[in-house]
């Protein structure tokens, strides 16, 4: 499954570096320079953590994603991830 964004790998804190444009995170408003901090009430510290939270997605059921923009919590509802294209 794809959210269709770009995490730093090495990254301590996971900070959205890259969206796909029309990708699901960019049409639920999800924006560059967003801290990923939750995937459907899991928290995510880290690369791996997203990962972990994304492996067993099937794209038939909508999530709720939060993260911090500036000093705020931005929570977005509804996203469907994609199929991956491999």
């Amino acid at each position: 499954m794809r959210l269709g964004c770009l995490l730093d790998i090495n990254s301590s804190t996971p900070v959205i570096e890259g969206l796909i444009n029309g990708g699901p995170l960019a049409r639920a408003g999800i924006q560059t320079g967003d801290i990923l901090i939750n995937i459907n009430d899991t928290p995510i510290r880290n690369y791996g953590d997203m990962l972990d939270a994304t492996y067993y997605l099937t794209g038939d059921k909508p999530l709720s994603i939060e993260v911090i923009r500036g000093t705020q919590v931005v929570t977005s509802k509804g996203i469907l991830p994609t199929q991956d294209p491999r």
